[in-house]
């Protein structure tokens, strides 16, 4: 970046850099997340950037609108989606289109509602399907992240795994860290950061069983890793020793936080559930591992009903 742009906003320094866009749709670039400050995404428009800094924005061509969307709650602090599989969360570096949170702009923006502001309160892969907590502002933001740090997010996942678990209920405390190889993956490293997951065997198949992780830290990849360190990877997670499949088993059925208004005020004990109910694939693909439909069907019921914080022991 040229010195003379050093301490410029950084929507400024997106259009002086890119001729060919507005200082509006340099804005919209970096609401959206297409925007990369020394190699992070940067969504704060008003953010100074300093000499020297390194700036990629993704101009990728347009992508074929991906699966409709569902809105699951909408305010003015949150907007809360049950993402499909096959949508990444956020713009990625080879697409600005595509993502769950650029195809909820535009879902709010063909119903008049204000877009701008949007931000991910946490991430689920690409494959994985369900609840995925949108903030509305910075204010909502911060509100979610400090929850979010503090451990006070219950989440509920329901996964299906290869084989059948010896045991019945199992906490997982194996520290992750990125992949020597670069691809993307986690490996088990004693060096790495302190992870922990809580497994419960819901139902049994004939190759496979339906369980539930409670993640009580949120790292990358973290609940694919650690049910394949106790030799039950997920099914069709080909990435961490699964059998190839069409569907990735795992699916984001609960979210509990605190409503970001709440959250302000110090009403620390007002909660809000989101539910997302499996999709037909993931119960498609339970039946292959030989797990009934309506056993999936009452785990998700049961699960969807635990109302408190993630367990510490």
């Amino acid at each position: 970046m040229p010195d003379e742009l050093a301490g410029e906003r950084l929507d400024v320094v997106v259009a002086r850099l890119a001729p060919d866009l507005s200082r509006r749709q340099a804005r919209r670039l970096v609401d959206a997340g297409s925007v990369f400050l020394d190699g992070r995404r940067s969504q704060v428009c008003s953010r100074p950037v300093k000499a020297g800094a390194a700036i990629e924005v993704s101009l990728a061509p347009h992508r074929p609108p991906g699966p409709p969307l569902a809105i699951i709650a909408l305010d003015d602090d949150l907007a809360v989606i049950d993402k499909p599989a096959r949508m990444p969360a956020e713009p990625t570096r080879e697409a600005s289109e595509g993502s769950a949170h650029h195809a909820l702009a535009e879902l709010l923006r063909a119903r008049g509602l204000a877009h701008e502001g949007l931000r991910a309160a946490h991430r689920i892969d690409v494959d994985t399907t369900g609840v995925l907590v949108f903030a509305r502002g910075e204010a909502a933001a911060r509100a979610l992240h400090q929850q979010f740090a503090a451990q006070r997010v219950a989440r509920r996942y329901l996964a299906l795994v290869a084989g059948l678990p010896e045991w019945h209920r199992r906490r997982i405390d194996l520290p992750l860290t990125r992949h020597r190889d670069q691809g993307g993956r986690v490996q088990v490293d004693p060096a790495g950061a302190p992870c922990t997951t809580l497994v419960v065997v819901l139902a049994r198949g004939d190759q496979g069983a339906l369980v539930a992780c409670i993640p009580i830290t949120g790292r990358l990849h973290q609940l694919r890793a650690h049910l394949a360190a106790v030799g039950h990877p997920l099914a069709g997670d080909r990435r961490y020793g699964g059998a190839a499949g069409a569907h990735l088993g795992l699916h984001a059925l609960a979210v509990r936080l605190v409503p970001p208004g709440a959250w302000e005020r110090g009403a620390r004990d007002e909660r809000a559930a989101f539910v997302a109910p499996p999709p037909p694939s993931f119960v498609a693909l339970a039946g292959a591992l030989g797990v009934l439909p309506e056993a999936v069907e009452a785990a998700a019921t049961a699960l969807a009903r635990v109302r408190a914080a993630p367990e510490r022991a």
